[in-house]
This record gives C-alpha cells, structure tokens and sequence, in this order.
C-alpha cells in the first residue's frame, strides 16, 4: 500500500508539471502573436504601399510553421546581426535584420518606381532627401544662411524697378523678364554640344574674343553642371577674410566689379561618354568694350607658348612682339580687327614671369648655398663636370693636389662637361683660344673660356673658369686639372692676349713648353694706343697705322722685312721710339 500511494503522488505532480508547461507555451504564443500585431500595425503607418503585403503577414504569423519559413535565411547579403532571421526587399533582393529596416529601405530604393513619392524636396533650393533628419539638419542650414544676408534673403531681386520679386537662379529670373516684363531685348538662350572639353573651351574663347568678355567659375560642380559667369557680374568688395593691406600698394589697373547684375552665363553639363552640352543666355546688362580685356586673364595656349619662350630663352620684348603680331602695324590701323588679352601684354609682365621662374630654379637664396648645392649635385651625375671648386673664405671642396694651399680669400669654380672633353681633346691639337672677360658679375669675378676650332671652322667652347684672381699662381690649378683628367692631351698652339699670366699658368699646368701667338686685335689695339700716346698729329697717325696693319697681314717674313724697312725710313725721324717698338 505505501508503494502505491507513492506511485500516485509522481503520477499527480508530472500531470501538474505538463499542466504548466501547456499554460507557459500558451501565453509565449500569444504575446509572439501581440508582437507580430503591433509590427504589423507599424508598417501601415510607415507605407501606404505595404498594407496589401501587411494582410499577408498577418496570417502568416498564425502558425510557428509559417513563422519559421519567413525566417529561412537567403544567400543575398544581411544586413543585421543574425542571418537566419534575413528579410529580403523585393525590388533589390537586399536582406535586413527587421520589419521597419525593409520598410524603410523600400521607399528609398534605387529600383523602387514610386521613390519619388517618399522622397522630401527642400522649397529653397530644391535638394530632394531620402531621410527626413538629414532633410530637417538641412532646413536649419539653409534657412540660417537666408537669415545671415544683408536683405534677409540670398535671392537675386528684379532689376525691374518697383518688382519686387526675387529668385534663387539667374535662370528663374531671365524667364521672368522675358514672360512677366516682356523684355524682347533679350536674346534667345541656345544650346550648343561638344564631342570633348576641349572643344568647348575653344568655343568659349571665341565667344569672349568677339564680345570682349570672359566667363569665370566661380563654384565647382553643383548637380553635375558647371556655371561660368560674366566676369562683371558681382559686388566691387575684397572677398578675403585677411585685413586691408597696410601699405600703399594698390591695384592701379582698377576692379572689373561695378556692383550690377548680369544675366550672361553658360550652364555645362559633362556628360558620361565625355561629351559637354552648353547652355548659352547670352545677354549681358552693360556694354562690352575693349578696355575690359586688362582684366581677363591669359589663355592657358598663350602661358604655354609664353613658358616655352623663356624656355629658349628668347627675350621678353621678342615674345611680346610675337604675341601681338600685326595689329599695331601702321597699315593695320584702319582696318577693323579684333582685338584680343594677348595683344595688351607688356614687356614688363613677361620680365616678372621671367624672374620668377629663374628664381624658382635656385637651390637657396644666397649665392653662395645656391652655388655649394649646384656642385653638390652636378659631382653625383654619373660625369662628374666639376674641375675645381674652391668657395671663398672656405677650404677646397675638389680639385687636383696641391689646390688646398690656395689662400683663403680665392673663389674658384672651373667646368667641363664630357662632350667639351671629347672636343678639347681631338681639336687642341690644332690650336686653343683663351679668352678673359672682366666684370662678369657683382662681385668682380673673372670668367675664362677656353674654345677650339671645330670642324665646321666656328668657335667650340670646351671649358669655364669662375675665379677671383687672373694670376700664374691661381689659373695653374684649372688647367692642371685638365690635365689630371686626360694625361695623353696635347695643345699644338695657343692664342691669348698680351696678358703672360694666361700663357704662363697653362704651361705650368700642362708641364710643357707650349707654342704661343698673340691674338690680332689685342695687337692693333695695342698699337693704335701707342701711336696715339707718341705722335699728336690724328691724320699721320692714320697714315702709320695703315702702313702697319699691311705690315701685320704680311704673309711671309721677307715682305715683312721690306715693309719694316719702309716704315721706318718713312716715319723714322717722327720718333725715334719706333725701332724700339717695331
């Protein structure tokens, strides 16, 4: 007997225990179907569209079953946490993680027909919002920026006196001239396309060339167009925000700004196969004259063409008169030609462009860092061109043995290249020409040449020499370097002047006796300075000197001699100083 009642006890508490697990998946049911409800009651709100869908959905979630196979997992992507739990839009195909993100997503779908109706336009500017607190953030902004204005409004007012409407877009305000006010003055607005960019840039600078105008961008892209307004169009104010310049310079050339509106513009649209299609409004509200094309800049054919003269250093007058070509010509006066920006510039405009692009190319802004970085750079090339530098004050940066006792204060800056290498090399063998020139810069440094005969019978420079000092003791170290870099040289004959510091340094350079001839026009110079000093008579003086230069150009020793023997039986008692000069 206690066996059984024990038996029925366990019998009696698991009928309990299943009576309350029934009750539990109960009430678990329906709140899963209260929830459902209240999704659903949701999603009407959110759309008009899906209410048809919603009725569906509601029956759907009657059963777990049907629950269940709305919660299979898609192979499209998720967004959301859990894939299993995916709900997939049905224009796109895309899965999301609830109800209300496929709701939402739905209005604003790319594929979606009716997008546009879920889509929220802004009355001032007319930018449309997928999302309304975006669309909200940009009311404020917009209408904040209404409120910052002078007149409370950022609209262009008629110009019409005693209208007092206003517009947002020039375009708004050229269509109502034309329908309200019945301006006929103003000519029809026209459409152009281009295949490229570049055949609408050319198109434009024909339009600014004929009207004497210019269009500027003064915005970047806005809705995928470009806006080009005329360049008179504005206020005459300083758009910085830096304070007014405190000294007294100024713009003499003025401001193309005269405080009016204009209604001339191009709106351009590029397209995705690169082609550009223009709206041209061609009407301007002042007249276009000549004198406005001091304010227009310069075609980027004519920078180029102006960069590529410098280049060559052609000078700046030169490419001026290139650049305005025949229009100032006398016999051009009266004809009626157009005028263009390139025929204004000045010489002084290209000479600033000049100096600026020559000092863009130092290494710094001293010249003695400039010079030191220069070398440093030229002695990394794969030739190394640099023969000698010394800087003054300083030690010696390179050179041959014996250059580091050179005295402290010398300068030293010897060049060859190796084609001028090459060229000394084969044509010295026939004859060398050194040639010194004085006051070649600010400091009174002296700059030497050396030049050989090249094979066209013209001048052939093969070597510079920078230096402070012209002395024996100071040139003997360029040309030893010289010779340091090629032993097998050999000079034939040499022409300097009547300066023997030139002819001494190069045979203490190369270790040998070097033929030696005196340059022909350092000659006559000199004898025309010594007659001049000995005989005050101009027309005798004239007389001897061409005795002389035949004296000079004789080709053989005996007709020298004659004429020598002529001379100074001739004009031998005039001085007696001849015979020692002859």
């Amino acid at each position: 007997m206690p066996k059984e009642r024990k038996s029925i006890k366990v019998e009696s508490l698991d009928e309990k225990l299943d009576e309350k697990l029934d009750e539990k998946l109960l009430q678990n049911e329906e709140r899963r179907k209260v929830r459902a409800a209240k999704r659903i009651s949701k999603l009407k709100t959110l759309s008009p569209s899906t209410k048809s869908e919603c009725d569906d959905l509601s029956s759907d979630f009657e059963s777990p079953e049907k629950r269940r196979k709305l919660t299979v997992a898609t192979p499209v992507p998720v967004f959301g946490s859990d894939p299993k739990k995916a709900i997939t839009c049905k224009f796109c195909k895309l899965s999301f993680a609830s109800w209300p993100s496929v709701s939402r997503h739905r209005k604003t779908c790319q594929l979606n027909p009716d997008r546009s109706k879920y889509l929220q336009s802004c009355e001032i500017c007319g930018r449309q919002f997928s999302r309304q607190y975006i669309f909200l953030a940009h009311i404020k902004g917009c209408k904040a920026s209404i409120r910052n204005s002078s007149d409370g409004s950022k609209k262009t007012k008629c110009p019409v006196p005693g209208c007092s409407e206003a517009f947002l877009f020039k375009t708004s305000l050229h269509q109502h001239l034309i329908d309200f006010h019945k301006r006929m003055d103003l000519k029809t607005v026209s459409t152009y396309k281009f295949k490229s960019f570049d055949e609408f840039v050319k198109w434009k600078t024909s339009i600014e060339d004929k009207t004497f105008s210019y269009y500027a961008q003064q915005y970047g892209q806005r809705n995928g167009r470009i806006y080009y307004y005329c360049q008179k169009d504005g206020e005459n104010r300083c758009h910085d925000k830096e304070p007014a310049r405190k000294t007294s310079r100024r713009n003499y050339k003025g401001s193309v700004k005269t405080n009016q509106l204009c209604l001339s513009m191009m709106a351009v649209t590029c397209e995705s196969d690169g082609s550009v299609k223009a709206r041209f409004y061609p009407s301007h509200s002042h007249k276009c004259l000549a004198r406005d094309l001091k304010f227009q800049p310069l075609s980027s054919e004519t920078n180029e063409y102006i960069r590529r003269q410098l280049a060559w250093s052609v000078p700046p007058r030169k490419i001026v008169e290139n650049l305005r070509d025949d229009s100032y010509k006398r016999d051009n006066r009266g004809k009626k030609r157009s005028l263009k920006r390139d025929n204004l510039i000045k010489v002084k405009t290209i000479s600033e462009r000049k100096r600026k692009n020559k000092a863009n190319k130092r290494y710094a802004d001293d010249d003695a860092t400039s010079v030191y970085m220069k070398v440093q750079a030229l002695m990394n090339e794969s030739f190394n061109p640099i023969l000698i530098y010394k800087p003054q004050g300083e030690k010696l940066v390179t050179g041959p043995s014996g250059a580091e006792n050179l005295p402290e204060d010398v300068f030293m800056f010897g060049i060859q290249s190796r084609e001028q290498l090459e060229m000394m090399k084969k044509q010295s063998r026939v004859i060398l020409v050194m040639d010194e020139t004085h006051g070649t810069n600010q400091c009174g440094f002296k700059l030497l040449n050396l030049v050989v005969k090249d094979d066209f019978n013209l001048g052939y420079p093969v070597g510079h020499l920078i230096s402070s000092r012209s002395d024996e003791a100071t040139l003997q170290y360029f040309f030893k370097a010289i010779k340091d870099r090629c032993p097998d040289m050999r000079i034939n004959c040499c022409i300097t002047d009547d300066d023997p510091a030139l002819i001494n340094s190069l045979e203490a350079g190369f270790g040998e006796k070097i033929w030696h001839i005196l340059c022909i026009w350092h000659i006559h110079r000199t004898v025309q300075c010594k007659l001049k000093e000995h005989v005050k008579n101009t027309q005798l003086v004239d007389e001897m000197y061409q005795v002389i230069c035949l004296m000079i150009d004789a080709k053989t020793e005996e007709e020298f001699n004659k004429l020598t023997e002529a001379f100074l039986c001739e004009f031998g008692q005039v001085s007696p100083c001849y015979k020692k000069i002859l």
